[in-house]
């Protein structure tokens, strides 16, 4: 192109306001870096709480003496302190000690006894009256099971009751009878964010489903329908540490890092997870004249379900069932593994095996703090970790 068409000189304010741009752009783009750096360094430097190891029975008594300075009797104290230490000898920490340091206030305000409003021959609906949700849960196991005895089949609806941590202990206490054992419950307020959303809606609505199996361990599989548990805030909490990533978003939809900065959770494997979570929902909500959603406003709006399936109802033996079952669980752990350092399990295979190895060894690992924390609330019954939405 002829150079004609061109001026001859370029005006010098063009130059300046190039100059000014290009500068601009360096600085934000210089800021940019510093404030990744910034935050590399933050995270680096977050004190990651130190684990150590303690005598089962330590934790035990400081569990119990906690229980009881706050009314609990004795064997209310005890039956909790087994039920938390299950929990962390599983490796389930996110329900295990570290849940009962959040118990403090509900131990102390506790209502109770429960009592049976509505009962048939194969159903019962129980209002525990604000008593703790493990004992509550309790009760409905006690109820449920001269019920499928008797009729193959049973029911129990739990209302009005704190929130516990585990289903898998009631799971398998319904399987030790020889029984098809399936707990749940829903677990407002509105944590899970609807699929496609980042609005939380849903409670992480657990769902444990227990299948006997005749040796004394039961297959179990006890999972929240969230993508990560919502104890896991309060476990990085304690820990010192960020949270499971992309798993919770923060008040602007994206995902949160620090546990400080969540305000819903994803469900699990996007739709489908979603669509489980919702039927949860319904099932202990409405299908029990109870608030569902954004309508519950504490643990006290949740509802529970404790049911029990005698598998004789279809069969002649129960030896049958054990043997088919059994033969299916060695077929599932013999399977080719896709990498050979990782066998093949069975839900439960892992955490049964960490249990009975802290059995073993008599040993239990915990979070530093979370010890100096239950050690403080064995002494003091105005100590313990402040319950709230990202805690509880």
């Amino acid at each position: 192109m002829d150079s004609k068409h061109f001026p001859k000189k370029i005006p010098g304010l063009f130059w300046r306001v190039l100059f000014f741009v290009a500068i601009m752009k360096f600085l934000l783009s210089f800021h940019k870096v510093y404030n990744r750096l910034c935050r590399f360094i933050r995270e680096k430097n977050r004190k990651r709480g130190k684990m150590i190891e303690l005598p089962i029975t330590s934790v035990r008594q400081k569990i119990v003496a906690a229980g009881t300075i706050r009314g609990l009797s004795q064997k209310e104290a005890e039956f909790l302190a087994g039920y938390y230490l299950d929990a962390d000898m599983r490796g389930a920490k996110t329900h295990g000690v570290g849940r009962f340091l959040v118990e403090s206030d509900s131990i102390k305000t506790r209502g109770g006894p429960p009592r049976t409003i509505k009962e048939t021959s194969i159903s019962a609906f129980v209002d525990a009256q604000r008593d703790l949700g493990a004992l509550a849960a309790q009760f409905c196991i006690d109820l449920l099971i001269p019920k499928v005895k008797t009729n193959g089949f049973g029911i129990v609806a739990l209302k009005n009751a704190s929130r516990y941590s585990q289903l898998t202990p009631f799971g398998s206490s319904i399987a030790s009878f020889g029984f098809v054992g399936i707990v749940t419950n829903s677990a407002g307020p509105a944590a899970v964010s609807p699929h496609g959303s980042y609005s939380p809606i849903l409670g992480t609505n657990p769902l444990c489903i227990a299948l006997p199996t005749g040796d004394g361990f039961p297959i179990v599989m006890d999972f929240a329908t969230s993508q990560s548990v919502w104890g896991e805030i309060r476990q990085a909490m304690l820990e010192g540490r960020n949270l499971v990533p992309r798993s919770f978003y923060t008040q602007d939809g994206s995902f949160a890092v620090r546990p400080e900065e969540a305000a819903a959770v994803k469900a699990f494997d996007e739709a489908k997870g979603f669509a489980l979570c919702l039927a949860i929902e319904v099932l202990c909500g409405a299908f029990l004249g109870l608030p569902m959603g954004l309508a519950v406003n504490d643990e006290y709006d949740l509802g529970f379900l404790f049911i029990g399936i005698d598998p004789k109802l279809f069969r002649d033996n129960i030896e049958g069932f054990y043997s088919e079952l059994s033969g299916l669980a060695g077929d599932i752990r013999n399977a080719a593994p896709l990498d050979i350092n990782q066998p093949v399990r069975l839900p439960g295979d892992k955490s049964n095996k960490m249990q009975q190895s802290a059995m073993q060894s008599g040993k239990v690992k915990l979070e530093e703090k979370t010890w100096d924390l239950l050690c403080r609330m064995a002494e003091n019954a105005e100590t313990g970790m402040e319950s709230s939405f990202l805690t509880n």
